[in-house]
């Protein structure tokens, strides 16, 4: 049996988007277990968590399913986990999928998957919710891939929403085996058939990695051999698309570049895998590119931070307050991270390890976040035997009623001076609060407000009971 472990990492002040808050003073606790199946991250949608997962075990008469865990009613009560839908191993519904399931109108669930639909070679599928509360979900092959006639030779990326109703995905296969752009489009009528629409054939390979809705209909995406490109629709209708390459990567940049997360301004931040099959071992890092600043310009990249040769980078990064989120995998656990803006321009980034996984549990996949920062993922124990897994939530230090308890020995080589310059920094939810300035006086320390983003805290109280309370105004 495979066993699957989802994964929280709340935010630090107000009450979750999709869970209420425990009263837990861990910062870490297992929620629930999944068994069977292998994760491949998460969406969400109406306050629920959805995912995908799928069982890469023969013989097995299901291949994967879809999900659903719906947060706690109120406090210290358990998530619930609903299994929506299972894919048979026939292959006639699609098998497996490739992602977490994309929500649309109505509740309904769109995916895509590896195999399967009426070609063998992918499928586009819908999960229709219950008509009534307690029914059952109803999956239906929307679309199926076929590599003679179009760009199914390889598996299908998950469907990004379009206009009308219809879906884009990324493949592999095409007209020169490099992969294609392909616009999924719904019947003009009910009962009607859907149809792809070929948008753009690679001339080199960049296959199904996951695309990014850029700007005016634009796309970038990324190929395992390190190129970046910009796919732009055409100026005026029954034109073409067309490609520009806006950064190839070398091996110091990392290796395998797979996800990008599009920036306001136009800046792309993306993460490299570390190794593919032909190159082998290579680095996992995280890099920033900048756009021009001339229509004549060229993109500049960044290395944010290099991970090194042992870790897999696999789960889009999560942009949220000018930092970044991601998780790195190793043979045998992994982390989830923060990366944090440096305070001035040109500085370096500082990394930060949120939670660190041992005993085989590797994260990976999508990541979801919600407006008060909790982090939501999974992690799968391909390796054990049998495997094991859980559902956690990890919390920063408890900060109550907008008051922290912190120890006095934090900062006790600041006790003994009479005016001390210290950089306290708070995790408050997903910003970075910084206090600054302190002193001694009688037996209190005051910590003065000079520079405080949004502040949210009216008093902090740092105490220990042998050394007595300071005070923050």
């Amino acid at each position: 049996m495979r066993t699957l472990r989802y994964l929280l990492i709340t935010g630090a002040l107000a009450a979750s988007l999709l869970a209420p808050r425990a009263g837990a003073q861990d910062r870490f606790k297992t929620v629930s277990t999944f068994t069977s199946t292998d994760p491949l991250g998460l969406s969400v949608s109406g306050g629920s968590l959805y995912g995908a997962a799928f069982a890469f075990v023969l013989d097995q008469p299901s291949c994967g399913s879809i999900f659903e865990l719906q947060p706690p009613a109120s406090a210290g009560q358990s998530w619930t986990q609903t299994t929506l839908f299972t894919f048979d191993s026939s292959g006639s519904q699609g098998c497996p999928p490739t992602a977490a399931p994309t929500p649309g109108p109505g509740g309904v669930l769109y995916g895509t998957t590896t195999y399967g639909g009426a070609y063998g070679t992918g499928a586009l599928y819908a999960l229709q919710p219950p008509a009534a509360p307690g029914g059952a979900w109803v999956e239906s092959v929307l679309y199926s891939f076929d590599a003679f006639t179009d760009g199914g030779a390889a598996p299908p990326s998950a469907p990004v929403p379009g206009p009308n109703g219809s879906f884009y995905c990324g493949t592999g296969g095409g007209t020169y085996g490099f992969g294609a752009l392909v616009q999924l489009l719904p019947p003009s009528a009910p009962g009607g058939t859907w149809t792809e629409a070929m948008l753009y054939n690679f001339p080199g390979p960049v296959g199904a990695n996951p695309l990014v809705p850029g700007p005016a209909g634009a796309f970038y995406g990324t190929n395992w051999g390190g190129l970046i490109v910009q796919l732009n629709p055409p100026a005026a209708p029954g034109g073409s698309w067309s490609e520009t390459i806006l950064y190839t990567l070398t091996r110091s940049d990392g290796l395998s570049p797979n996800f990008l997360t599009l920036a306001s301004d136009g800046t792309l931040y993306g993460t490299t895998f570390g190794s593919n099959y032909d190159d082998g071992p290579g680095k996992a890092t995280v890099f920033q590119l900048k756009p021009p600043a001339s229509a004549s310009g060229s993109w500049s990249l960044t290395v944010l931070h290099d991970f090194g040769d042992q870790l897999n980078l696999n789960s889009p990064l999560i942009l949220r307050n000018g930092n970044l989120y991601g998780t790195a995998a190793s043979a045998t656990g992994g982390q989830i991270f923060e990366l944090q803006h440096p305070a001035a321009g040109g500085g370096a980034w500082n990394l930060v390890h949120l939670y660190q996984f041992t005993g085989n549990q590797l994260p990976g996949g999508a990541l979801v976040m919600d407006k008060n920062g909790g982090i939501f993922g999974v992690t799968a124990a391909p390796y054990l035997a049998p495997p094991s897994g859980t559902h956690l939530e990890a919390k920063p230090p408890q900060i109550v009623a907008g008051t922290l308890t912190l120890s006095l020995r934090q900062i006790q080589r600041f006790s003994d001076t009479s005016t001390l310059l210290l950089n306290l920094l708070l995790q408050q939810g997903n910003r970075i609060q910084q206090l600054l300035r302190t002193r001694r006086a009688t037996g209190n320390i005051d910590i003065h407000r000079n520079h405080l983003v949004n502040p949210l805290h009216q008093r902090i109280v740092i105490e220990d009971p042998a050394r007595g309370r300071a005070r923050a105004h």
